[in-house]
């Protein structure tokens, strides 16, 4: 198994100001009056501050739900169970990653995928993974896959 100090960098972003992790670094600043400088500094907020790092993504994200979650989470006190994150929420996972560009940027960079070892660099739009995700939708309904069952 390979240790973090014998891993290297595979791929990084040419314009990393650019990106929504720094977008939402510079947001977490706005709205909780601190003054992050960094990934690392980010990281520590998040960890220590777990509750107002959660809540700051679901805004942030602009997440879209039916329901909203009666609190943040329960259950941070111990490690078994897991924690339950925003419970009683009812959302739909998929309308919310793909209205995220969707909406406004259909166009745009949804995902890259790097395969560790490899050199090919794969990128595909929110449109693209739009249409994907129709084609894999479809494909379940054609086996019986319905509202509510989990798939391995």
């Amino acid at each position: 198994m390979m240790s973090a100090a014998d891993s290297s960098v595979i791929w990084t972003h040419p314009y990393p100001q650019s990106t929504p992790l720094e977008a939402f670094r510079r947001y977490v600043n706005a709205t909780h009056s601190l003054d992050l400088k960094s990934y690392n500094d980010l990281h520590t907020w998040s960890v220590t501050s777990i509750e107002h790092f959660a809540a700051a993504v679901w805004t942030f994200c602009g997440i879209k739900y039916s329901v909203p979650p009666t609190t943040i989470a329960t259950g941070l006190d111990k490690m078994w169970p897991p924690p339950r994150w925003f419970p009683g929420a009812r959302m739909n996972y998929t309308e919310n990653i793909l209205s995220f560009g969707l909406d406004s940027r259909p166009d745009a960079i949804a995902i890259t995928a790097v395969k560790e070892g490899l050199q090919d660099v794969k990128q595909f739009t929110f449109l693209e993974l739009k249409e994907q995700v129709a084609v894999w939708a479809t494909t379940l309904k054609k086996f019986g896959v319905r509202v509510g069952d989990r798939i391995a």
